[in-house]
C-alpha cells in the first residue's frame, strides 16, 4: 500500500510540475504577444526613425517642415509609374521616393501620397482631374468656340481675296507691276493654309475623351490669329499706299507725274555739256588737252548741281509715294565700271553727281602736273565716264517715262482691289474682330489643370495637388544627374542624386503662395531695327544672351511662382512696375556691343548702350534695388569690312568695378582641358566638356551651397573677380568657381582661335601645343554682394559669369554621357535652380532656398572571390556563432 501510495504521489507531482511548466510557457507567450501588440500600437501612432546611411540628409529638411506646417488643407502627391520587365533601377528610384513620402506622411497628417501604376489607376486619376477641373475651362471653351466662328469667316474672306489677287498677278494688270503685290498674294495664300491647319491642331488638343488641353489650344489659336492679323495689317497698309499712288497718278495732268516726266526729259540734255567739253569717243584728242579738261571740270560742277536738283525731285516723289519705289521701273540697270548693277533711279543720279565732284579734284591735279601721259589718260577716262553717264541717263529716262505711263493707267480690276483697300473693306471688319478676340484670350484665367494630359504619359513624374491647384514635378527634378563622385561607373546607368526634398517642397511652396515671390524684370537693351537700313550695313549687334532665347527660363520662373516682365531700355526709359505686393528683382542681360561705324555715317534711329542706361541701373541700386547681372564670354566681328573678332567690354563693368569692387573679364573664356603629361605646354580638349564645362567649386554661401554634390554644367563662362579692397560698406562673397587645377585655363580669343586651329589639324592627333600655357585655376565665376550705409541697406547684387548657360539652346540640349556607353543625359536644368536660389537671396528670403540634392555614393559590385567569403560568413560562420551559446547553455542545464 505504501508503495502504491508513493507511486501515486509521484505521478501527481510529475503532472503538477508539467502543468506549472506549461502554464509558465503559455503565460510567457501571452505576455510576449501583449508586449508586441502594445509596441506595434505605439509604433503606429508615433515612431522615431533615423537614416544613418545618409547622415540624416535623406529625410525632411527644416525648410520642408516649415512648409508642411503652413498647410491649410490636404496635399496629394500622385506618383506616376509604369513598371516593366527591365526597370529594376527605376523601381529602386520609385521605392526610395516612396520612403521620402512616408517621412512626409509621418510628419504631417495632411499629406496624401499615392502610387499610380496600372492603367486602371491612371484612368481613375484622369477622371478625378477631369471632374475636379472641368468647370474652370468654361471661359476657354467659349473663347475657342468664338475663335472657330471667326476663323471660318476670316478664311472665306481671305480665300476670296486670294482668288482676286491671283488673277491680277497672272495678268497684265497695274498691280502686277509691283513685286510687293506678288508678296501680298503669296502671304494671303499662306494665311489661308495657316487657318486651315490651326483648325486641325485645336481639334487634336480638345478631344471629346480624356483631358482636353485648353491652354495649349488657346495658345495655338492665339498664335495663328496673331500671325494672320500681323500680315493683314501690313497688307492693308501696303495696299493703301498703292491706292494713294494709283488715285493721284491716274488723274489727268497729275502734277507729281508731270514733275517726274520733266526729270526724264532733262536727264539726257544735262549730260550734253560734258560731251561737248571732251569730244566724241572716236574723235582725235584736241591740241589743248588741259583746256578741254578744265572745261569738263567746270561743266561738271553745273551738271552735278543740276543732278542734285533732280535727285531732290525724285526723293520728294518717293517720300510722297513710298509704294512707287516698289515698281519694276523704279530700278535701272546701270554701268559701274566693267559691271552692271540694278540701282534706284535716285541712287543712279546721286552717284553721277558724286562722281563728277570727285573727278573735278582729280582733273585739276592732273592739269597742274602738266604731264602729257597723265593728261591723255585723264581725257580718255573723262570720255569713258561721259559715255557711262549717257548710257545711265538714257536708261533712267526710259524707265521714268515708262513708269509715268504705267502709273497713269489703272485697269478696272486693280482699281476695284485698291478701292476696297482705301475704303477699309478689303477684309471687312475681321481685323477688329481678331483684336477683340485677342483681348479675350489675354484675359482668360490660368488653367490649374495645365497640360496634365501630356503629364500622364510621362514616366515617374509626380503631380502635386493642393487646394485646386496643380504642379508637375518631373523625374529629372527629383533625381537629377550628378557628376560621379568616385569616377566613371562600371554600370551603364547614369549616376543620380536625390533632390526630392527640394523639388517637391518647391512645388508645394509655389502652390501655397497666393502672390508671386517677386517680380522678375528681365532688363535688356534691344533697339528696333531702323525702318530703312542701308543694304550694305550688317544687322544691328545683339546681346550674347538675347531676350527672345530665354523662354525655358521664363517657364521655370513662372512655374516657381515668380512674375516675369520685360524691360527694353532701348524703347522704354522708365522701368515697369512690380506686381502689387511683390518686390522687383532686375535681371540685367549682357548689353549688346556698340554698332559698327558705317562709312556712310550714322544710320537713322541707331542706338547704342551707354552711360544713360548704366545711370538708370545705378540709380536703382542707390535706392536699394535687387539686381542680378548676367555676364558671359562673348565675341563680335572686328569691323564692318572684316578683321579678327574681338571681345567687347562688359556694358555694366564700370558700375560693378567702381561701386562694388567686382571686375567682370568677359574676354577670357574658362575652358576645361586634359593636360598632356608627356609633352610640355601641351594638352587635349574634350569636346563634351568644351561645350558643357563641369563646375563643382560651390562655397558655403546660401545661394551655392545647396548645389554641392550635383552635376553643374556651364557654357561660355567668364571671370568674375573680387577686388582685394572693396568699396566702403560693400560685403562680397564668392558663390561658385573652379578649383586650383591645371584642368581649367582662361583663354582669350587669340588662344581660343589657336586651339581651334590645332584641334582641326589632323596631323596634331588632338594634341594642342602652345608656346606658353595660359593661366590655370582657381577662377571665380559667380559672386554676391550687399551694400550698407550704416544700418541702411543700399542694394544687393549677384553677378553671374555664365549667363549663356541660361539660353534656350543650352537648357534644352541633352548632354553626352560621361561613361563609356554612348547615350544622352538630360539637359542641364540645374542652372535655373541656382538662378532661383539667387532670387530668394536677393529678396531676403534665404529660408526658401532648397537644400539641394543629396549625393548618394555609388555602391560598386562585390568581386566574385570576396562574395564567396561573405556568403560563407553570413550563411555559416555567423549562424554558428549565434547558435553556439544556446547549445552550451542547453548542455549545462541538461546536466
Amino acid at each position: 500500500m505504501a508503495v502504491s501510495n508513493t507511486a501515486s504521489d509521484a505521478r501527481e507531482g510529475s503532472f503538477a510540475q508539467r502543468f506549472s511548466i506549461g502554464a509558465n510557457v503559455v503565460l510567457a507567450v501571452i505576455v510576449a504577444a501583449a508586449i508586441l501588440v502594445v509596441v506595434n500600437m505605439i509604433a503606429a501612432k508615433k515612431s522615431y526613425r533615423h537614416d544613418i546611411t545618409s547622415t540624416g540628409n535623406y529625410g525632411l529638411s527644416d525648410r520642408t517642415r516649415s512648409i508642411l506646417d503652413g498647410l491649410k488643407g490636404d496635399v496629394t502627391f500622385s506618383m506616376l509609374y509604369r513598371s516593366g520587365e527591365d526597370d529594376e533601377v527605376q523601381r529602386n528610384y520609385v521605392s526610395r521616393t516612396q520612403e521620402y513620402f512616408d517621412e512626409m506622411q509621418r510628419y504631417s497628417p495632411a499629406v496624401r501620397a499615392t502610387l499610380v501604376t496600372s492603367p486602371m489607376q491612371r484612368e481613375k486619376l484622369v477622371a478625378h482631374l477631369s471632374e475636379k477641373f472641368s468647370g474652370e475651362a468654361d471661359q476657354h471653351k467659349a473663347a475657342l468656340a468664338e475663335f472657330e466662328k471667326l476663323r471660318a469667316e476670316l478664311l472665306a474672306v481671305i480665300e476670296q481675296r486670294v482668288a482676286e489677287a491671283g488673277q491680277l498677278v497672272s495678268g497684265q494688270s497695274w498691280l502686277s507691276d509691283f513685286p510687293v503685290f506678288t508678296s501680298v498674294f503669296t502671304t494671303l495664300k499662306a494665311d489661308a493654309e495657316t487657318l486651315k491647319k490651326v483648325k486641325e491642331e485645336v481639334a487634336e488638343l480638345t478631344p471629346a475623351g480624356g483631358i482636353p488641353k485648353y491652354k495649349d489650344a488657346v495658345d495655338k489659336a492665339k498664335t495663328a490669329l496673331g500671325e494672320v492679323k500681323g500680315h493683314l495689317e501690313l497688307i492693308t497698309k501696303r495696299m493703301r499706299d498703292l491706292s494713294d499712288l494709283g488715285k493721284d497718278a491716274s488723274q489727268p495732268g497729275a502734277r507729281n507725274i508731270a514733275t517726274l516726266r520733266k526729270v526724264a526729259e532733262d536727264l539726257v540734255a544735262m549730260i550734253t555739256p560734258l560731251r561737248e567739253a571732251v569730244g566724241d569717243d572716236a574723235a582725235p584728242f584736241p591740241k589743248d588737252i588741259p583746256a578741254a579738261l578744265k572745261s569738263f571740270a567746270d561743266a561738271g560742277v553745273k551738271v552735278g548741281a543740276d543732278l542734285e536738283g533732280l535727285v531732290r525731285k525724285v526723293d520728294a516723289f518717293a517720300r510722297m509715294y513710298p509704294a512707287a519705289t516698289q515698281h519694276l521701273s523704279w530700278a535701272a540697270s546701270v554701268k559701274m565700271g566693267p559691271l552692271t548693277a540694278r540701282m534706284d533711279v535716285g541712287d543712279v543720279l546721286q552717284q553721277a553727281s558724286q562722281t563728277l565732284s570727285k573727278a573735278r579734284l582729280v582733273i585739276l591735279g592732273v592739269i597742274d602736273s602738266n604731264k602729257p601721259d597723265q593728261l591723255n589718260e585723264a581725257l580718255r577716262g573723262a570720255r569713258q565716264n561721259v559715255q557711262i553717264m549717257e548710257q545711265n541717263a538714257e536708261s533712267c529716262r526710259k524707265l521714268l517715262t515708262d513708269l509715268c505711263d504705267r502709273l497713269a493707267t489703272v485697269d478696272p480690276a486693280s482699281k476695284a482691289f485698291l478701292d476696297a483697300a482705301a475704303g477699309g473693306s478689303l477684309f471687312g471688319d475681321k481685323l477688329e474682330a481678331v483684336t477683340a478676340l485677342d483681348g479675350k484670350f489675354a484675359a482668360l484665367p490660368e488653367l490649374k489643370l495645365g497640360s496634365m494630359a501630356d503629364t500622364l504619359k510621362e514616366e515617374n513624374s509626380i503631380i502635386v495637388e493642393y487646394q485646386g491647384r496643380l504642379r508637375l514635378v518631373g523625374f529629372n527634378e527629383v533625381w537629377p544627374v550628378r557628376e560621379s563622385i568616385a569616377g566613371k561607373g562600371t554600370a551603364a546607368e547614369t549616376a543620380r542624386s536625390f533632390n526630392g526634398d527640394s523639388a517637391l517642397s518647391s512645388a508645394l511652396l509655389g502652390l501655397m503662395r497666393e502672390k508671386p515671390f517677386a517680380t522678375v524684370i528681365l532688363t535688356f537693351f534691344e533697339p528696333p531695327p531702323p525702318p530703312q537700313r542701308n543694304q550694305f550695313m550688317p544687322p544691328p549687334p545683339q546681346s550674347w544672351v538675347p531676350s527672345n532665347r530665354l523662354s525655358e527660363l521664363r517657364k521655370r520662373l513662372e512655374s516657381s511662382n515668380f512674375k516675369v516682365v520685360d524691360w527694353n531700355m532701348a524703347t522704354t526709359p522708365e522701368s515697369p512696375k512690380a506686381e502689387e505686393g511683390t518686390q522687383p528683382v532686375y535681371v540685367c542681360l549682357p548689353p549688346p556691343p556698340p554698332a559698327q561705324q558705317s562709312p556712310f555715317g550714322p544710320q537713322p534711329g541707331e542706338k547704342n548702350f551707354g552711360e544713360p542706361e548704366r545711370l538708370r541701373i545705378k540709380q536703382l541700386l542707390d535706392d536699394n534695388a535687387r539686381v542680378l547681372f548676367l555676364a558671359s564670354w562673348e565675341i563680335t566681328s572686328g569691323g564692318m569690312f572684316g578683321g579678327p573678332p574681338i571681345s567687347p567690354p562688359y556694358g555694366y563693368g564700370p558700375i560693378l568695378s567702381n561701386d562694388w569692387g567686382i571686375a567682370v573679364d568677359n574676354s577670357q573664356r574658362v575652358v576645361w582641358i586634359q593636360p598632356d603629361v608627356k609633352a610640355a605646354n601641351s594638352f587635349q580638349v574634350v569636346p563634351r566638356k568644351f561645350i558643357h564645362m563641369p563646375v563643382g567649386g560651390f562655397t558655403d554661401h546660401p545661394i551655392g551651397n545647396p548645389m554641392t554634390g550635383t552635376r553643374f554644367l556651364v557654357q561660355d563662362a567668364c571671370l568674375v573677380n573680387l577686388s582685394d579692397k572693396l568699396p566702403a560698406g560693400v560685403t562680397a562673397s564668392r558663390i561658385v568657381g573652379v578649383s586650383d587645377s591645371e584642368n581649367y585655363i582662361a583663354a582669350n580669343i587669340d588662344m581660343l582661335m589657336e586651339i581651334i586651329d590645332k584641334v582641326q589639324d589632323p596631323t596634331a592627333q588632338g594634341r594642342v601645343t602652345v608656346k606658353a600655357m595660359p593661366p590655370h585655376g582657381p577662377f571665380n565665376l559667380m559672386a554676391a554682394a550687399e551694400r550698407k550705409d550704416g544700418d541702411k541697406e543700399k542694394g544687393r547684387i549677384v553677378v553671374c559669369g555664365f549667363g549663356a548657360s541660361l539660353r534656350d539652346d543650352f537648357l534644352s540640349q541633352p548632354v553626352w554621357s560621361e561613361g563609356e556607353t554612348l547615350k544622352l543625359d538630360p539637359p542641364p536644368s540645374e542652372n535655373v535652380d541656382l538662378f532661383v536660389n539667387a532670387l530668394y537671396w536677393l529678396i531676403n528670403e534665404p529660408q526658401w532656398i532648397a537644400r539641394g540634392p543629396v549625393p548618394v555614393p555609388r555602391v560598386e559590385p562585390i568581386e566574385p572571390a570576396r562574395r564567396k567569403l561573405i556568403q560563407a560568413f553570413v550563411w555559416g560562420i555567423w549562424p554558428a556563432a549565434v547558435f553556439l551559446p544556446g547549445v552550451i547553455l542547453w548542455s549545462v542545464r541538461r546536466r
